[in-house]
């Protein structure tokens, strides 16, 4: 699939690896999740250490990195992000920290405190109301306040469980979604889910689209069972209305 836990060395243009001037030194927590938090999202990264050492997801449509560092060796991340700018990371893992690190990038929020507009650029109304539902499921998800666009609390949630396929090894995997919220409104149904799997299971927005669908968001590219990211997933109303 094109988005792994384990981030292959990806080829930056060469007008990014020349802009890639600033150079930061973090200290990492060695085998901890620690979060790198930019103010907009990467589109590419280089680890100059063999990608087994080193765990990495992105969160939040690329506004947040999860670096996992698995040894004690020292090494540099080189990261792009989609406004040009392009940093590297001098990482050293550390067993003395209490926790994983949060490091941000020019003092970069997490997403719920960002304009939409920020985050997305400008969109057709349809799209930008999409988006507003979406974020909106997302403070919802993290029980932070929200006015959700032009749609009503629906209680009647149900989990639902989805094959997902991996295009590489041919292998199928079930994956569990555990309903958590739901909303419906102006023909449409708005439902989050929490993914749950015994095993690892990387996946796509793709994987969630049926018929039906309008549009999907997933937290994390990765399904573990330590790993539960939430699922987005907008339908039509099957029902019009009639529930």
């Amino acid at each position: 699939m094109k988005s792994k836990l384990f981030f292959t060395a990806v080829l930056l243009t060469l007008s990014s690896l020349v802009s890639a001037n600033e150079i930061f030194n973090v200290v990492l927590k060695k085998d901890g999740y620690n979060r790198l938090v930019f103010p907009v999202a990467f589109k590419d990264l280089i680890l100059n250490v063999p990608s087994d050492q080193v765990e990495t997801v992105s969160l939040n449509d690329g506004l947040a990195l999860i670096v996992r560092p698995l040894d004690d060796g020292e090494f540099s991340l080189v990261i792009n992000l989609v406004n040009g700018d392009a940093f590297t990371l001098l990482v050293d893992p550390s067993d003395e920290l209490e926790g994983p690190a949060v490091w941000r990038y020019q003092n970069a929020s997490d997403i719920e405190d960002k304009n939409i507009d920020a985050l997305y650029g400008t969109s057709s109304d349809k799209y930008k109301w999409i988006k507003s539902a979406f974020t909106a499921a997302h403070l919802s998800y993290y029980s932070r306040e929200y006015r959700m666009p032009g749609m009503s609390r629906d209680d009647d949630i149900t989990s639902r469980v989805f094959t997902v396929k991996n295009e590489e090894t041919g292998a199928v995997s079930e994956l569990r979604l555990v309903g958590v919220s739901k909303w419906r409104g102006m023909d449409r149904v708005l439902s989050v889910y929490q993914a749950q799997s015994d095993s690892e299971i990387f996946i796509e927005t793709y994987d969630f689209y049926t018929p039906t669908t309008v549009a999907a968001a997933i937290e994390s590219d990765v399904v573990s069972s330590s790993i539960s990211p939430y699922i987005i997933i907008l339908e039509q109303d099957s029902t019009n209305g009639q529930h």
